[in-house]
């Protein structure tokens, strides 16, 4: 329901609200994209050499590459951004949602099959790619954006309403997801920490890198800070389902890596 109802309608919402003087922000939001391409690539970097040298087999190495890279874009920056930014915050992370879904979509599938015998159909990757919910809203919201008339009333109050249920959904959704198991955070430790140290320490150091030698928005550094700091997406799940990886391990660094999330985020909002 989040994903194809809920979300969608909140960014149709979001955008059409907005004036085409607010497209330049789209410039932003350019540099914005390169941010998570470098960290992207140098999670995977970092996680190949480390895991390789510590003798972990293949489909472990697999899960743990797909966990450092790919982080939950949405669910708790959606929130935070939300609450404190409004509009502008949830149009930054709809797109950087956006971003990261096309990234887990395209080279998730890549990096899985490396770790294991099987072979990626490219017209799926495709074409979930191009009709995932929230990219066909944000055409429409741009439609909606560019059009010389504004929505009927009726049509703006339907999409805030349906819109207005994603995040208390989105907060149910994580909690019910949380879990914590001590048994197989100590069995499988060394991958723990490791992963732990690439989502929560070399990614924001990495986009503070960058963040420091250029000049933006205190509202977009603060989110780009946020988002770096994030815990493993739940897309990765699917893919380790799909390409047959260490399931255990991915359920565990999800769960357990977003339950410590929380209690960083003011970190990442005071820096």
């Amino acid at each position: 329901y989040v994903v194809f109802i809920a979300f969608p309608c909140l960014i149709i919402d979001v955008f059409s609200s907005r004036s085409i003087s607010e497209i330049g922000e789209i410039a932003t939001l350019v540099i914005f994209f390169s941010f998570i391409t470098v960290t992207f690539s140098l999670m995977i970097i970092l996680t190949l050499i480390k895991s390789a040298k510590l003798g972990f087999d293949r489909q472990t190495q697999g899960a743990m590459v797909l966990t450092s890279s790919f982080q939950n874009a949405g669910f708790l920056p959606l929130t935070i951004s939300s609450v404190i930014w409004g509009e502008d915050g949830i149009t930054i992370v709809a797109f950087y949602i956006l971003m990261n879904y096309m990234l887990a979509n395209i080279a998730g599938p890549i990096i899985a099959s490396i770790f294991s015998a099987q072979n990626i159909n490219k017209m799926d990757v495709l074409r979930s790619s191009v009709t995932y919910p929230p990219l066909v809203a944000t055409i429409i919201g741009y439609v909606f954006l560019l059009m010389p008339f504004e929505l009927p009333q009726a049509a703006k109050n339907i999409f805030s309403f349906i819109g207005d249920t994603t995040i208390p959904l989105i907060l149910f959704a994580i909690g019910v997801r949380l879990s914590f198991e001590p048994s197989s955070i100590m069995k499988n430790l060394t991958a723990f920490i490791l992963v732990f140290t690439i989502r929560f320490v070399f990614s924001p150091l990495i986009n503070l890198l960058v963040l420091s030698k250029i000049v933006l928005s205190d509202m977009v550094r603060s989110i780009i800070i946020l988002e770096s700091g994030m815990p493993p997406a739940i897309i990765n799940m699917a893919l380790v389902e799909r390409y047959n990886l260490n399931r255990n391990l991915t359920s565990q660094l999800i769960s357990t890596l977003t339950a410590v999330s929380l209690l960083l985020i003011p970190l990442w909002l005071f820096i």
